[in-house]
C-alpha cells in the first residue's frame, strides 16, 4: 500500500475521533438529539451491555497476535488504540458519559479502519 492511502485511514480515524466531540455537542444542545440518543442508549443497555467487553477484549487480542507476528508501527499503534478502548469500557460507564455507546461504536470504528491498515501491511523483515 502507498502512503497517500495510509495518510487517508488515518485522516478517516482522525475525523471519527472529532466525531466523539460533535456527538457531545449535539447532544448537550439539540433536544430531538438528546432524546433519540438516550432512547437508543437505554434499548441497547437493556440488551447487549453485559457483552460490550467483548469487543475490546477481541481486539486487544489481535492486536498482541499481529505485534508478535508483524513488528510494525502500524501493529503498535492498533495495540496502543486497543489498550486506549479497553480501559476506557472497563472504567467508564453510561452514568459518567451520555453517549457511552455512541462513544464505543466509534471507538469500534477506528479500530477496525486500523485493522485494515495493520492486515493489508507487510510483515517487516528483521
Amino acid at each position: 500500500m502507498n502512503k497517500f492511502t495510509y495518510l487517508i485511514v488515518h485522516l478517516l480515524q482522525i475525523v471519527c475521533l472529532y466525531f466523539i466531540y460533535v456527538f457531545n455537542d449535539f447532544y448537550h444542545n439539540r433536544l430531538g438529539f438528546m432524546r433519540n440518543t438516550a432512547y437508543f442508549q437505554e434499548k441497547f443497555a437493556s440488551k447487549y451491555s453485559s457483552f460490550l467487553w467483548l469487543i475490546p477484549t477481541l481486539f486487544l487480542l489481535l492486536a498482541i497476535v499481529f505485534v508478535i507476528r508483524k513488528k510494525t508501527l502500524e501493529s503498535l499503534v492498533f495495540l496502543i488504540e486497543s489498550l486506549l478502548f479497553s480501559g476506557w469500557i472497563f472504567f467508564f460507564s453510561l452514568e459518567q458519559f451520555e453517549i457511552y455507546y455512541l462513544i464505543a461504536g466509534i471507538f469500534a470504528l477506528v479500530l477496525i479502519l486500523q485493522l485494515v491498515l495493520v492486515s493489508l501491511q507487510k510483515r517487516k523483515v528483521a
